[in-house]
């Protein structure tokens, strides 16, 4: 998992070089959409274990965790592209969210962003999904242009700047 943590902090900091960064965080985990794909909107949830967020205000280090409303399109894009917005909260971090994830890469903007109580700059972080579909996508459950109740388990592994 160090390593994952490693090699999002290195992504991050190379796609997303700021004048304005003065903090990082990095962490590696799991993300749940549990109906994929889902056009209209669906509830999932996601787990960064050994998070690390570091800040001239302060540190925190543990478990964040996300709930977002995840959409998935079906068809032609599917899947290509996709959309969430929620909330994280964690290892003294807290945000709302947005991504926009381009095949396995989704960048995420942070805003109203407070670690341990004390207000922080906006961050953007690239997540890297490694998913495990179940069942293959191209069957049922998948991108066939059937919407289904399978779902899709990710590994993630996330860095960024705030």
């Amino acid at each position: 998992m160090g390593t994952a943590i490693a090699a999002a902090s290195l992504l991050s900091a190379t796609m997303m070089p700021s004048a304005q960064a003065t903090g990082v965080l990095a962490g590696a985990g799991t993300a749940s959409l549990p109906t994929f794909p889902c056009p209209g909107g669906c509830a999932g949830t996601a787990s960064l274990t050994g998070a690390a967020v570091s800040t001239p205000n302060g540190t925190g280090v543990g478990t964040i965790n996300a709930n977002y409303t995840y959409f998935e399109p079906n068809g032609l894009t599917c899947p290509g592209t996709g959309t969430a917005n929620g909330t994280i909260s964690g290892a003294g971090l807290s945000a709302t969210f947005g991504w926009t994830r381009i095949g396995l890469v989704a960048l995420v903007s942070l805003t109203g962003v407070t670690l341990n109580g004390g207000g922080e700059p906006n961050g953007t972080v690239v997540a890297v999904f490694a998913p495990v579909p179940v069942p293959p996508l191209g069957q049922a459950g998948g991108c066939d242009g059937t919407a289904t109740a399978s779902g899709v388990l990710a590994a993630v592994a996330a860095g960024g700047t705030l």
